[in-house]
């Protein structure tokens, strides 16, 4: 297993088996999913996306990560990278954080003060992208606080919920 991270308020690590519970319960709930495009019925499905963070690692497309409050030990959220593509040295990143913990700037200091270096050090990756449904404004203002630049909108770009929504596009350059 790789080494754990650490800020100042959370302890980072690679999501592990029993952390299904926490994941479950976080892509059921409607404050988490309302613009994720992940959301779960039964504790089948979180068993699947435990399966999907377990391939991303022995397929080397990525790697998800669990945010831990030292103080419990619970897990708070997630972060991660998937579709990690070799040839043009990029990956997609994601995340989300349980209802009682967004807002305290938690996913903030993960990105910025322990995964974006870790990323750079440990993985040949030259530019991360972070796709956002255009609604999400608090997701966007965060993505920029941690040094994305904003690339541009794709319009009625998925069909999600009956609609179909925008995506904002955002990119991190390591070399800028």
């Amino acid at each position: 297993m790789e080494a754990e991270l650490w800020t100042q308020r959370l302890w980072i690590r690679p999501i592990l088996p029993v952390d299904a519970k926490v994941v479950a319960r976080a892509l059921s709930h409607p404050d988490v999913t309302r613009y994720y495009g992940v959301s779960f019925d039964n504790i089948q499905q979180a068993l699947a996306q435990m399966e999907w963070f377990q391939q991303l690692e022995r397929q080397h497309h990525g790697r998800w990560w669990g945010l831990i409050a030292p103080s419990s030990g619970r897990m708070v959220g997630a972060a991660g990278m998937h579709d990690y593509d070799t040839r043009h040295a990029r990956a997609e990143i994601g995340g989300w954080m349980l209802p009682e913990h967004q807002g305290k700037g938690l996913m903030q200091e993960a990105w910025k003060e322990a995964l974006l270096p870790h990323i750079k050090q440990h993985w040949d990756i030259h530019r991360l992208e972070a796709w956002i449904d255009r609604r999400n404004r608090s997701s966007s203002k965060l993505i920029a606080r941690i040094g994305f630049v904003f690339e541009g909108c794709r319009r009625n770009y998925e069909w999600r919920d009956g609609q179909w929504i925008d995506l904002e596009m955002w990119g991190y350059i390591y070399a800028d």
